[in-house]
């Protein structure tokens, strides 16, 4: 009777050991990057919702200026300024007189 016993080469649970760790390694690397994929697009999102504030306060600026400059024009022109003179005594001169 033979007995014949096989045993593992080191070769062989060499090979074992290192396609497990390259399995580990590339699973970490795989949840490092989906999790950096997930902080870069929650990032992204919130500097899009601050740029669209951002849009709307400057409109609010934009629109707000040009009411104060047509405010600006408006108190400004020679008829509003002859109205304003006119109503607290000014008049126009008949005649101009010169002083030497």
């Amino acid at each position: 009777m033979t007995i014949i016993k096989t045993f593992e080469t080191h070769s062989e649970h060499n090979f074992i050991n290192l396609r497990s760790k390259k399995f580990i390694l590339v699973s970490i690397l795989i949840i490092f990057f989906a999790v950096a994929e997930i902080w870069v697009n929650n990032s992204l999102a919130k500097l899009g919702g601050q740029f669209e504030s951002t849009l709307n306060l400057q409109k609010s600026l934009m629109l707000e200026n040009q009411l104060l400059e047509n405010e600006i024009a408006t108190e400004a022109s020679l008829q509003k300024i002859a109205s304003q003179s006119a109503s607290l005594g000014f008049i126009k001169p008949l005649k101009v007189q010169y002083i030497r």
